[in-house]
């Protein structure tokens, strides 16, 4: 009960700060489609992006049972982590014994096990607590930090050898998939390690039938999300989505500079950088008890990670990196655990000279929420979401939309989506203007297509992101603001476009 009060402290002083903040481009996007969901309408038919559906409908959950705002939104993400925080600290002292049904049963191997507690503090502090500290809303709620701590309760059933845990880890595994199809090979990883323990333990007959059950659930599972595109009949969209669109931007768009892909690599390093000297102590800790196959998962857990990072060649963002925080994390659970056991005085100073990044970053987080009065009411939580730029820039240039003499109707905004919400707007088209630059030629010209069908009634262009990108890639979208809008105004932020009352040109 100590270790579980002392999780729930850190959840209130670690996690708490991020409730109020601001949302970053891509939380704001999904949001939007989270909404899209809300109101019935259907994924890439109504509401298009290349991602899986996994993220909406976690976002969608999300507003239904917290609200569609920061709040609500960052309230559901602080209580994931808590609840994953409280599991791995009572499961991980645990899940590298195996639980095997010849350990279970034989009291010789239990004696020769080296005693672990019941709960242990540092899992949480690594994996959850470690989170809260260093992340902002460019890496929270990203398929890649949320998919860690699935993919370990993944890992904890199919180390269990009931058939049963077997078929919900098929489940687990639809829901992974359902984030990203890329994360495939992170769910091999893991059922290879668990089929050779497994082996090692039983039949190949118990092995075979436990994997038949594992794949048997899964393909169930994600062929039962196809329904309602199926109902719809809209399955069509699906492939094209999924395969069509992603093999036409390998062939048509640019590679970006590898300077991106090292920016992120340095954001890690320097967030991440004290884990991973804890994490090199646990590896040592694994080695020397034994535990010489759970260390090389994990090092496989974060090389397929780095694989599959790399392969994502049109993003290499900063979040991308967060699938290395969950393998990284446990090993460093394990530095902890072999600083304080075996380290004494000088391990404990290492300790808090490791941890003390992460209490600089709390401390940082809390600041502008105290000057915020704690964010206790509405106009003060208003207010701190105004201390992000984007938000400011937002408000300004959507407030003729909220002084009752614009015109009504939807509107298209090629920028950060947090204008939408600014302006009470909802998106005019299908296909978003967050994403611009990722998009091949037959989507480009879809989304002319799509905004002369909607004539929005204005339109929005990022004059930093997207004004130079529009007037190279999209010549067609230049001669429809050209001939059936309107300049009505500009500024550093970008520029707005009024629908002309002309007919359209046939």
């Amino acid at each position: 009960m100590r270790t579980l009060g002392l999780i729930v402290l850190l959840a209130l002083l670690a996690g708490l700060p991020n409730l109020p903040r601001s949302m970053h481009g891509d939380q704001v996007f999904a949001l939007l489609g989270a909404e899209s969901l809300a109101r019935g309408e259907l994924l890439y038919r109504d509401f298009w992006d290349i991602r899986q559906p996994g993220l909406f409908v976690i976002y969608w959950l999300a507003g239904k049972l917290f609200g569609f705002d920061e709040i609500g939104l960052h309230l559901f993400d602080l209580l994931f982590w808590l609840a994953f925080a409280i599991f791995v600290s009572f499961t991980w002292p645990h899940i590298g014994r195996g639980r095997s049904a010849s350990e279970a049963n034989s009291s010789e191997a239990s004696l020769a096990l080296r005693p672990r507690p019941m709960w242990s503090i540092w899992p949480a502090v690594t994996t959850s607590g470690w989170y809260w500290a260093v992340t902002g809303g460019v890496q929270q709620m990203q398929p890649e930090a949320m998919v860690g701590p699935i993919l370990y309760v993944h890992l904890w059933l199919v180390l269990r050898w009931s058939r049963l845990s077997w078929a919900i880890a098929g489940l687990v595994a639809a829901i992974v998939l359902l984030l990203k199809l890329m994360y495939l090979p992170l769910l091999g990883i893991a059922v290879l390690f668990a089929i050779i323990r497994l082996r090692r333990e039983q039949s190949w007959r118990a092995t075979v039938t436990h994997t038949s059950i594992y794949v048997f659930c899964g393909t169930l599972a994600l062929a039962s999300s196809l329904i309602p595109w199926l109902i719809a009949g809209e399955l069509d969209i699906l492939r094209r989505t999924y395969f069509d669109t992603p093999t036409q931007m390998l062939a048509e768009l640019p590679r970006p500079s590898i300077d991106r892909l090292v920016d992120a690599a340095k954001w890690f390093g320097t967030r991440y950088g004290p884990l991973l000297a804890l994490a090199a102590i646990g590896s040592l800790r694994l080695w020397h008890d034994g535990k010489r196959e759970w260390m090389l998962f994990l090092f496989a857990w974060c090389l397929t990670s780095l694989i599959v990072i790399v392969a994502q060649r049109f993003s290499w963002w900063s979040y991308h990196f967060m699938l290395l925080a969950l393998p990284v994390g446990l090993l460093a659970a394990e530095g902890c655990s072999a600083c304080i056991t075996r380290g004494k005085t000088l391990g404990k100073v290492l300790l808090l000279a490791v941890f003390m990044p992460m209490i600089a970053a709390v401390v940082l987080k809390w600041v502008p929420i105290i000057r915020e009065s704690f964010c206790l009411t509405p106009t003060d939580r208003a207010a701190m979401l105004l201390h992000e730029e984007v938000y400011r820039k937002a408000k300004e240039e959507t407030s003729f939309l909220r002084d009752g003499t614009s015109r009504p109707g939807s509107i298209f905004v090629a920028g950060d989506p947090i204008f939408y919400r600014y302006a009470g707007r909802t998106q005019a088209t299908a296909i978003h203007g967050w994403s611009l630059e990722l998009y091949p030629a037959e989507i480009r010209l879809l989304l002319v297509k799509q905004l002369i069908h909607a004539e929005p009634a204005y339109i929005f262009i990022d004059r930093v992101y997207y004004k130079k990108l529009i007037e190279e890639w999209y010549p067609e979208l230049v001669e429809l603001l050209r001939t059936q809008y309107r300049i009505l105004r500009v500024s550093d932020t970008g520029t707005w476009y009024e629908l002309l009352f002309l007919p359209l040109a046939s």
